[in-house]
């Protein structure tokens, strides 16, 4: 049986993907996923290129049987909107988490990207987006606010999982989970880790990106209080912030225009597991945890930092206690049907 929505990427094993699959589940249409090994994280667009990965989305958006083509990623987005060009009556969802650095830029290339994603984006029948940053700081210039829906990107409600009480003791814990893509993120660690001492522990998991150098993983890796933890699962978040009291939830605002405009994941790990969140002022992020009451927002910068976190230090004492107590119910950080909703909306138009 044909699905009525055919979802289309280029990492299909990645965790935001299946998230976006669980919770697009709905009894009134179904579901496919375009089947491919391909994983976007690690692979380059001229490797695509050479492989035919494009290729093979411009077919799957041609000929598809559903009546619409869910295409997640810029990448995706460009070529199922050049396949959808020839099939007027197909429907077409853009899903975009970030904006691609690649159209922040200031070169020709950057403006070549930006003219033909002007082109492109009008042919989509809706933009997902998971930061309402992202419209009013990109898109709203390229596409009608009617045609836009945010869904943040919490998360799955097959994640669920008990919700401990932080240590009552110190030394403070502060969890940073994901990929490390800032070295200025990484230099703010290791400075404040060394600058309050013994009364707080970094615990670090993930790996490093292309722009880490390997020099200053070495000099983490030196600092007694930070410890490297490796790579996770998404299933591993309990685990993961159970002897945690604090989420570093610090994005660099320096690096391109998409870090001052997401919400980063971590946002979702800290409302889920109930654990207070550490991140930048004067970002979408920062506006996000502090009117939420999530947590607190500082300048990034060592001395802001250490400044924040030094009422802290203490687990028990009324500084931390005030902020986890402000804190919302862990069931709002997960997914709702929003993805299911989103799209029976415009099935039914």
């Amino acid at each position: 049986m044909r699905p009525d929505v055919l979802f289309v990427t280029l990492a299909p094993q990645h965790l935001s993907a299946r998230r976006r699959l669980e919770d697009a589940q709905s009894e009134t249409f179904t579901v496919g996923t375009y089947a491919t090994d391909a994983d976007k994280v690690k692979e380059s667009i001229p490797s695509r290129l050479l492989s035919g990965r494009y290729f093979g989305v411009f077919l799957a958006v041609l000929t598809t049987r559903a009546k619409v083509a869910w295409v997640w990623g810029h990448d995706a987005g460009f070529v199922g909107s050049l396949a959808a060009a020839f099939r007027p009556k197909l429907r077409l969802i853009w899903d975009i988490s970030d904006v691609n650095p690649r159209l922040l830029g200031n070169g020709p290339g950057a403006r070549v990207l930006r003219f033909a994603e002007r082109l492109l984006v009008r042919r989509a029948d809706r933009l997902f987006l998971t930061s309402p940053t992202f419209y009013d700081r990109y898109y709203a210039k390229l596409i009608a606010r009617t045609r836009v829906k945010i869904v943040e990107n919490k998360h799955s409600s097959g994640q669920k999982s008990e919700v401990t009480d932080p240590p009552a003791s110190g030394p403070l814990r502060i969890v940073m989970a994901g990929i490390f893509r800032s070295p200025e993120v990484l230099r703010l660690i290791d400075e404040c880790a060394r600058r309050i001492g013994d009364r707080v522990v970094f615990d670090l998991y993930g790996y490093a990106g292309r722009a880490i150098p390997p020099e200053l993983m070495a000099t983490l890796a030196g600092n007694p209080q930070v410890r490297l933890m490796g790579e996770y699962d998404g299933n591993q978040l309990a685990d993961i912030y159970r002897d945690a009291h604090l989420v570093w939830g610090f994005v660099d605002p320096t690096e391109n225009d998409n870090e001052k405009w997401l919400l980063t994941n971590r946002i979702y790990d800290g409302i889920t597991q109930h654990r207070p969140i550490l991140t930048n002022a004067g970002t979408a992020s920062g506006e996000y945890v502090v009117g939420h009451r999530l947590g607190l927002a500082m300048p990034m910068g060592a001395d802001a930092v250490v400044g924040a976190l030094w009422p802290l230090v203490d687990p028990s004492g009324e500084s931390y206690q005030a902020l986890l107590a402000q804190m919302p119910d862990p069931a709002t950080g997960y997914m709702r049907g929003d993805y299911a909703r989103a799209i029976g909306e415009l099935l039914d138009e």
